[in-house]
């Protein structure tokens, strides 16, 4: 159903890398992105693996957006031994206007 769904959605090309927790690696064109979802949406996902690519290719700053923290937390622990890296909760329009301020 999903796939079907995506039949009717325009997607462009990420305007910066844009990782699948798929396979833990960049999307590489927008003809990708549907197929990566749809595998996502039904299998088991590579969450350490994403973080540590992205740390790899010199992602220092990581922002979770929603309620809660969990995300954040799992970050943290991936790259506990890494001093260089900053992370933002964004869960209204102040901590978002913060995060915007600081990393701009």
């Amino acid at each position: 159903k999903l796939r079907e769904a995506f039949k009717s959605v325009s997607f462009s090309a990420p305007q910066m890398d844009c990782y699948s927790n798929v396979d833990a690696k960049p999307y590489t064109s927008e003809s990708d992105i549907p197929n990566q979802l749809c595998i996502q949406a039904k299998s088991p996902v590579f969450w350490e693996q994403t973080i540590r690519n992205m740390y790899e290719d010199d992602v220092r700053i990581f922002v979770e957006i929603g309620p809660g923290t969990t995300l954040s937390s799992f970050c943290k622990m991936t790259l506990k031994d890494k001093q260089d890296v900053v992370m933002y909760n964004v869960n209204s329009k102040a901590t978002l206007e913060e995060c915007v301020h600081h990393i701009t």
